[in-house]
């Protein structure tokens, strides 16, 4: 493709600066950066607040570049936006406004929403190449949050449609053939569709801290147990009695500064063993990634839960806290034992939700048919947006897109229905198989 090879070696295309003008003033001034270390971390954070993803902060964003877990030899170059005021009668650069974690792409790896039937149907159908296209994405992690990041003085619409369409131009600049905003929030997923985008919906369980029979948060686990239906209630007190009493297992949980190397090491080594384990599961992260993440700020963030038989670890995960919501991410073991994989990642995980106060628990893209529904997950919708330049694949994807949105609703509301764990959803069904899912996302 003639976007491939920029000035510097593994680059693609050139660093554009953008002029877009709004229906109304000021101008604004658009620049592409080819690093997250093209923009002071302080500038990027400023357009996070507490309630925002830890994913989108600079520092998670820029360890993956530096450990080169992200980069142009994995396919990911970056193409981050960098949305400023117009500069001032000195030429200094205006305000730092609005941004964009973005990525140019040669693959669909490592983005959990699936487009390589989009792909096939450019190649095969249309002989036109889908690739390279441009993402605006967190790399590996399919947690929903902003991906136009703005400045909480700002208007915040005008710069997602300044954002949508300047993207929309650098694709057709760079010969891209489409634009994809992967696990937005709603409001950029309506704007975006305003500038052309197609919204696409997903499912995934997410679970809220909240006792569907008062109305308020759990005070205790006890309060979440005896809310569940009895037999699930059955079901997780003999669950909890083999790990615990029969198999003499214990759960500890590490926090910030109390996770030291050495638990680090050992969380990184599980990730490992689910690699290794499914061969069809690739391992995106390295081990400087992780130790990265753990020398800076971020530390205090992350949040691991290791079972040890004696002092023996056995099992975990590695987990992402930031204000009202805790992300699993990634789960491990060196050794198999039936129920341990629930209790490491949904029970003890919830038990820390409640115990710290917190809303809810995003436990990732990875499927166990009804096993987190049947732990108290609910079904939730997830979206992107979709940006595709050519007019024939773009007709494709709207009637793929439109077909597949018919479904995704009445699936989100038959999932609950039929695996709903709570007195107040659903039927009661007996206890499903327990074999743990094969997927290192929890």
């Amino acid at each position: 493709s003639g976007c491939l090879g920029g000035e510097r070696e593994g680059e693609m295309g050139e660093s554009k600066v953008l002029d877009q003008r709004d229906e109304k003033p000021p101008m604004v001034q658009v620049e592409v950066l080819r690093s997250m270390r093209d923009v002071a971390r302080e500038e990027w954070d400023s357009l996070i607040t507490m309630m925002d993803s830890p994913f989108i902060e600079h520092e998670w964003l820029a360890c993956l570049e530096d450990s080169n877990t992200v980069s142009p030899s994995t396919g990911w170059y970056p193409f981050h936006l960098a949305i400023r005021e117009a500069p001032d009668n000195e030429g200094n650069k205006g305000k730092l406004i609005g941004a964009v974690p973005m990525y140019a792409k040669t693959h669909s790896m490592g983005e959990f929403v699936f487009d390589h039937s989009w792909a096939d149907a450019a190649y095969y159908q249309l002989g036109i190449e889908y690739y390279p296209k441009l993402v605006a994405a967190v790399p590996f992690t399919p947690a929903t949050g902003k991906r136009i990041l703005t400045d909480p003085d700002a208007d915040r619409l005008a710069i997602v449609r300044t954002a949508s369409l300047v993207s929309q131009q650098l694709a057709k600049a760079n010969n891209f053939s489409s634009v994809h905003f992967l696990f937005c929030p709603e409001d950029e997923a309506t704007e975006t569709q305003l500038t052309g985008y197609v919204t696409r919906k997903t499912v995934q369980n997410h679970f809220t801290n909240l006792n569907p029979n008062t109305g308020e948060k759990f005070t205790d686990f006890n309060e979440y147990i005896m809310s569940l239906k009895p037999n699930r209630r059955k079901a997780l007190r003999r669950e909890r009695k083999k790990i615990y009493e029969e198999e003499g297992i214990h759960l500890e949980v590490y926090v910030g500064d109390k996770v030291t190397d050495e638990v680090l090491d050992t969380a990184y080594k599980l990730y490992e063993t689910t690699c290794d384990k499914y061969s069809f599961q690739a391992q995106y992260l390295n081990k400087e990634f992780f130790q990265m993440l753990h020398k800076g700020d971020f530390r205090q963030y992350l949040v691991i839960v290791l079972a040890k038989r004696g002092n023996n670890t056995i099992a975990g995960t590695f987990n992402i806290q930031k204000g009202e919501t805790l992300f699993g991410r990634y789960w491990g073991c060196f050794e198999e034992v039936p129920y341990l994989y629930f209790e490491t990642c949904y029970y003890k995980l919830i038990e820390h939700v409640i115990e710290n106060s917190m809303s809810r628990m995003e436990a990732g893209a990875g499927s166990s048919g009804g096993g987190k529904l049947l732990r108290g997950f609910d079904a939730s919708i997830t979206r992107s947006s979709h940006f595709i330049l050519n007019p024939s694949l773009r007709a494709a994807v709207e009637q793929f897109v439109f077909a597949e949105s018919l479904s995704i609703e009445d699936q989100k509301e038959a999932l609950n229905d039929k695996f709903g764990a709570f007195k107040s959803s659903g039927p009661s069904l007996p206890p499903e198989s327990e074999s743990p899912p094969s997927s290192q996302n929890l």
